[in-house]
C-alpha cells in the first residue's frame, strides 16, 4: 500500500479527501475523508508521526477501532465502544460499568494493573444465611429452610467420649433417622472428651431445591437410627443461601 501525504489545510476546519474506487465487477466504492491540522490535545483523531498511536472520541453512537499498535485509548461517554485488536493495549484512568456484562473471550485472558484493586468485590444482596444449634439427646431434626438453598459450609463441634456422630442433611422439609430418601450431605463428626468437629467451606455450593433438613445421629452410617450423645454434644454453624 503506498503512502499519501496530504498537506494540513489552512484553520481548523480540515481539508477533504474523496477517493474512489471501481472494482472488476463496476461497483463503485467511494470514501471521504476529512484532514484537519496536526494533532493536539483539543484536535483528536488522527495518528502522531510515530504511528503508534490512535485516539478517538465520540459522545454517542458507535466507536469501531482496530489497531496492531502497542497503545489504543477509547472514550466514549454513551453508545457502543468496540474494539478488536492483535497487539498489546493498555487504558489508563478509571473504568465504570454501572449494568450489562462484560465478557473476555481471549484463552487464556491476563488483566494487568499497576495499582488499584483487579477482581470481584462481595456482593451486598448475596450473603450467607446462618444457622447455630445446640444438638439434643435424641435424633435431633432441624429443618432450617423451606426454601430452596445452597449450601455452603458448616462448622460442627462433637465432645461426646468416644462417640463416633454424624449429621445428615437432606435435601427435603422433613427426614425420618436411618432414611436415605432425599439424603444429600453425610458429615463425619469425630468424637472426644476434648472435642472434635468437621469443618468445610464450599466454593461452589450445593443445590438443595426442596429445603435443608438435618439430623444428628449416630455413626457414620447413613441408614443407623440409633443415638448415643447426650444434650450439648454436638453444637454448630450452618451457612446456606
Amino acid at each position: 500500500m503506498a503512502d499519501l501525504q496530504v498537506p494540513p489545510a489552512v484553520g481548523s476546519s480540515g481539508q477533504r479527501l474523496d477517493t474512489v474506487i471501481i472494482n472488476a465487477g463496476s461497483t463503485i466504492f467511494r470514501q471521504t475523508v476529512v484532514i484537519g491540522d496536526p494533532l493536539t490535545s483539543g484536535n483528536l483523531g488522527k495518528v502522531d508521526t510515530a504511528g503508534n498511536q490512535l485516539m478517538v472520541s465520540a459522545s454517542s453512537g458507535i466507536v469501531q477501532v482496530q489497531t496492531t499498535g502497542p497503545l489504543l485509548v477509547v472514550s466514549a461517554s454513551s453508545g457502543l465502544v468496540q474494539v478488536l485488536t492483535t497487539g498489546t493495549y493498555l487504558v489508563t484512568g478509571t473504568m465504570s460499568l454501572s449494568s450489562g456484562t462484560v465478557t473476555l473471550s481471549s484463552n487464556p485472558t491476563v488483566i494487568s494493573a499497576s495499582s488499584g484493586n483487579v477482581g470481584t468485590f462481595p456482593s451486598t444482596g448475596k450473603l450467607y444465611s446462618i444457622f447455630t444449634f445446640n444438638a439434643s439427646s435424641s435424633n435431633s431434626l432441624i429443618n432450617l429452610t423451606t426454601a430452596a438453598a445452597t449450601l455452603y459450609g458448616w462448622n460442627i463441634g462433637n465432645t461426646a467420649t468416644s462417640a463416633a456422630l454424624a449429621v445428615r442433611a437432606y435435601n427435603s422439609t422433613s427426614a425420618t433417622a436411618g432414611s436415605t430418601s432425599n439424603l444429600q450431605n453425610l458429615i463425619p463428626l469425630p468424637g472426644g472428651s476434648a472435642g472434635a468437629g468437621n469443618n468445610m467451606l464450599l466454593e461452589q455450593g450445593v443445590s438443595y431445591s426442596g429445603g435443608i433438613t438435618i439430623i444428628i445421629a449416630q455413626n457414620f452410617n447413613a441408614t443407623s437410627t440409633g443415638t448415643n450423645h447426650s444434650a450439648g454434644d454436638v453444637a454448630g454453624t450452618i451457612y446456606y443461601i
